[in-house]
């Protein structure tokens, strides 16, 4: 933790290192394979700790939710929108998969896969892509007919990506694997070896000019080339620090994010930084922890802190420009930028809107369905925000 003796809320570093040995050891008990997880132990984003309560303010944005689909409940899956240029795609842990019109809301099609769904949506190339309990990642075309399936090395929790008729798929043992959005073939698979312990968290790869940017545990980010996974260069966000397993946990949080020739990336009990996009070299690192990721723009860096504090940091150095504890322990998800505003949803079923420049709040909308299964996504001039309790909501600020 970035904390160091007693922190703001009472917490102190030997009470949080005290929970989250016991938590290692109860994970440990019921593990599957080599990899345990502690992120739902993690004292800091726990239920113990009240949210911050919303302040009022006098709105500067507009935002208002402009429909809501029911799509079937998500209780904990790593669930996200997928949109192409008219339709969104959209799966439910309980396993409904269904297509919506982006201008209405209007279902164009539903189907039950009669399994649970762990995480997703992709979609490239007509290929409607995500991924099942038990590592079966599974593939529909655009009417909700079967196309392929493919079994992964083990399970899947990670929502897939895709690009240019490929899809990406990342395993619980660190496996990522290229497929052919078409027929599900594999075109490679690249392994790196896991710590004992690592956070169980979404990491999502990024897609950009033709290289797959992927964030590991330990601290590292890596780039690989989308024709024949190849690694392109590693470049280390964190080290891992601490004489114990836990306290050595610097996994990289979200997904990578691009920014002109930059990448970017934040770890929990570590760093954030950017990188070249070309050679990996360091732009710039700054002490932060994040278990949701940043995001960027051409002028910040932004994230939320595991605890829930917004931070931005100047992309072009990494000076900490503004602070923001409005949301202290309302579980924020990773914040994605919107022009000149800065769009997350909460918790409690908040979509909020701030300031890319300084933080303050400028518009809030409480969405159908509670509390986020992902990051917002932005399609058409909307944000899609899925929700745990069953629907997918439109919503703009403007």
């Amino acid at each position: 933790m970035a904390h160091r003796g007693q922190t703001q809320t009472g917490v102190s570093r030997t009470m949080i290192r005290r929970i989250l040995t016991l938590a290692s050891v109860l994970v440990a008990v019921g593990a599957l394979g080599a990899c345990s997880t502690v992120s739902r132990f993690n004292p800091l984003s726990s239920d113990t700790f009240k949210p911050t309560e919303l302040k009022a303010f006098k709105p500067e944005l507009k935002a208002r939710v402009l429909w809501s689909a029911s799509i079937g409940d998500s209780p904990d899956a790593a669930l996200q929108p997928a949109a192409s240029e008219s339709v969104a795609y959209v799966a439910s842990q309980d396993g409904i998969v269904s297509a919506i019109e982006l201008e209405s809301g209007k279902v164009v099609w539903k189907r039950d896969m009669k399994r649970r769904i762990a995480a997703g949506v992709a979609y490239t190339s007509g290929a409607v892509i995500f991924a099942a309990e038990r590592g079966l990642v599974i593939a529909l075309d655009q009417s909700g007919k079967d196309l392929w399936t493919f079994q992964a090395s083990t399970e899947v929790f990670t929502p897939p990506a895709a690009s240019v008729g490929t899809v990406i798929v990342r395993a619980a043992d660190g496996r990522i694997t290229a497929l052919d959005a078409s027929d599900g073939r594999r075109r490679w698979s690249f392994q790196r070896q896991l710590p004992p312990l690592t956070l169980r968290n979404p990491e999502p790869v990024t897609i950009a000019q033709s290289t797959v940017y992927a964030g590991y545990a330990g601290g590292k980010l890596l780039a690989m080339n989308l024709a024949n996974g190849n690694l392109r260069w590693e470049a280390t966000v964190a080290l891992p620090k601490g004489a114990t397993e836990i306290e050595r946990i610097s996994d990289v949080s979200g997904s990578p994010v691009i920014s002109l020739r930059q990448v970017c990336a934040g770890t929990f009990q570590g760093r954030v930084g950017c990188f070249d996009l070309q050679n990996g070299a360091s732009s710039w690192a700054r002490d932060f922890s994040t278990t949701v990721g940043v995001s960027a723009d051409d002028r910040y860096v932004i994230g939320f802190s595991e605890k829930g504090e917004m931070h931005a940091f100047s992309r072009d150095g990494g000076a900490q420009v503004w602070r923001n504890e409005d949301y202290v322990f309302r579980k924020p998800q990773a914040p994605v930028v919107l022009g000149r505003s800065v769009v997350f949803s909460d918790s409690e079923g908040w979509l909020h809107a701030v300031a890319r420049d300084n933080g303050k709040p400028l518009a809030r909308v409480e969405v159908r369905g509670g509390a986020a299964t992902g990051p917002v996504q932005l399609a058409e001039r909307r944000v899609l925000v899925q929700t745990r309790g069953g629907y997918l909501n439109a919503v703009a600020v403007d």
